[in-house]
This record gives C-alpha cells, sequence and structure tokens, in this order.
C-alpha cells in the first residue's frame, strides 16, 4: 500500500465555529494569532495577541471558546499530523455548516492579509450569492501568495466550496445523499466515511466522519 506524503506545514490557519480551551492548554498547542469575528450580529471583531491568548488559555477571557468547552474535531484532526506547528484561529460563533457571510468575508480576508500562514482549512460554507464575488476574489488573491484553502463540500451548493481556487473535500456519504451534481464535478478529493478521532471534554474518541471534518483529514496532501 503506498504511503501517502504530507506536506511540513510550520504555520496553519483555522476558520472554525468551535474551539476548545481544554485542548490547547493539555497539549501546550501554539497558538500565533486568534480572533473572534460576528459578536453582536456580525458587527464586532474581538483579536487576540500573545496576552490575551495566555489569558484566554487560564480561563480569564472567555469570547476564543464554547460555555462547555466542548471544542470540535478540525484543530484536534490537524493536530494529529501536524503536533509541532503553529496554529492561528478565526472563530466565527455558535454556527456549524453555513455561517454569517459577512463574517466569514472578514475572518478570510484577516487570515490571509495580516496572519498569512501556509494553508487554512475552512469549516463552513455560505449560500448567500451576495458574497459570492468578493469570497472568489479573497480566494484567488490567497492562491496568488501561495496560501493553499482546503475546504469540505456540502449536499447543497456553497460557497468557497464550489470555487475553482479551493481544494474542495467531500466525504462519500455527502455524496451518495442527494448531492448536488455541480458539488460533485467539483470536488477535488474524496474521503471514506470511516472513523476519525476527535477530542471531546477531556479525552479522544472515535466518531463516525461528517462532512464538516472532511478536508481537515487531508491538510497539507
Amino acid at each position: 500500500m503506498r504511503k501517502v506524503k504530507f506536506k511540513r506545514l510550520k504555520h496553519i490557519g483555522i476558520i472554525t465555529s468551535e474551539i476548545s480551551r481544554l485542548f490547547v492548554r493539555k497539549f501546550g498547542i501554539k497558538i500565533s494569532f486568534a480572533a473572534v469575528f460576528g459578536v453582536d450580529g456580525g458587527k464586532s471583531i474581538i483579536e487576540y495577541h500573545k496576552k490575551e491568548i495566555e489569558d484566554w488559555k487560564r480561563g480569564i477571557i472567555n469570547h476564543l471558546s464554547e460555555e462547555d468547552d466542548k471544542g470540535n474535531a478540525i484543530l484536534p484532526i490537524i493536530w494529529r499530523r501536524y503536533p509541532f506547528a503553529k496554529y492561528s484561529i478565526a472563530k466565527i460563533p455558535g454556527l456549524r455548516n453555513t455561517c454569517h457571510s459577512e463574517s466569514l468575508l472578514k475572518a478570510l480576508k484577516w487570515m490571509i492579509d495580516e496572519v498569512k500562514p501556509e494553508v487554512i482549512n475552512i469549516g463552513m460554507g455560505t449560500t448567500d450569492a451576495v458574497v459570492k464575488e468578493e469570497l472568489y476574489y479573497l480566494t484567488e488573491k490567497a492562491k496568488e501568495n501561495g496560501i493553499i484553502i482546503y475546504t469540505s463540500g456540502s449536499r447543497n451548493i456553497s460557497f468557497p466550496a464550489i470555487f475553482d481556487t479551493v481544494i474542495m473535500v467531500m466525504d462519500e456519504a455527502t455524496i451518495d445523499n442527494n448531492c448536488s451534481w455541480l458539488m460533485q464535478l467539483s470536488a477535488d478529493k474524496i474521503v471514506r466515511n470511516e472513523e476519525v478521532e476527535v477530542w471531546e471534554k477531556d479525552s479522544w474518541k472515535k466518531e463516525r466522519l461528517i462532512s464538516d471534518w472532511s478536508s481537515a483529514l487531508v491538510v497539507g496532501l
């Protein structure tokens, strides 16, 4: 069986709806930049610098984590492959499969212009056609600057997953579940609907892969 080779990444950006403080603190994960987008109905941005990140880790400030600090699978899945990389986090709170379009635009722009990681994993998307052109421009800018964007596909057409400027990953179950033919044609990589290890509360647990996590499995491939 051929061994899959991944790139040696040093700086990874993640746009997500959840992040676990307990996970970050327990494994000593290096967080270089962090910001929360979509506070106060999408109007505000809270940007974390070195001191604020350390205060967050100690529990002094909380905007970056969910109240129950459950966390999600995306950072743990990527971290298992790149434990020595540094990470930058853009959080869009309280959302799962879709997100506030303006918040996604702001988060991606911040990642590209200020953070400048080698890759960005986007764990969400939008169906809002109003932002399609601007969002495409940002993904094109990232590609020109050598930043690779990974994002997971869904059953319905969503942005930026549908763009040719990103690497869109789909899982077999989503494709088999009345998925849009255009999304199927646009998929760059397809992963099996298998079990993955995720961090929940205070331990590793095996969960069935869901579509939102698909791109995290191939970051750097």
